[in-house]
């Protein structure tokens, strides 16, 4: 039989779970959205990039959460403009803080 705490401690898991879970799918969203030419520029102007580095940042143990980032920031890229926004946000830092934290990934899941 589970305690409070053992109960309290499950639910904050799964909430958490449950968060990078929409998260993924957003980011997987503004990906699919992203690789239009002229959504680069709206999505950047949106304020999208600070906040998913944000995500990248704040779930770096959800594998899908920082391959969905990394995806959406490689996509925005693509465009000048972006580039530089990016690295303004301190996305390169972050894009290699995710590289490190998912080096056991980097053969299967990030080489695609």
């Amino acid at each position: 039989m589970q305690t409070a705490t053992q109960d309290a401690h499950s639910e904050m898991r799964f909430g958490s779970e449950k968060i990078a879970g929409i998260q993924e799918k957003v980011l997987g969203i503004i990906w699919n959205l992203g690789v239009d030419p002229d959504h680069k520029i709206e999505i950047a102007s949106a304020g999208a990039i600070s906040s998913i580095l944000e995500s990248i940042h704040s779930f770096s143990a959800h594998t899908g959460v920082q391959e969905q980032g990394v995806g959406v920031i490689m996509v925005l890229a693509l465009h000048r403009e972006n580039r530089s926004k990016i690295a303004e946000e301190g996305g390169v830092h972050t894009v290699v803080e995710a590289m490190h934290a998912n080096s056991a990934h980097t053969g299967e899941r990030w080489a695609r």
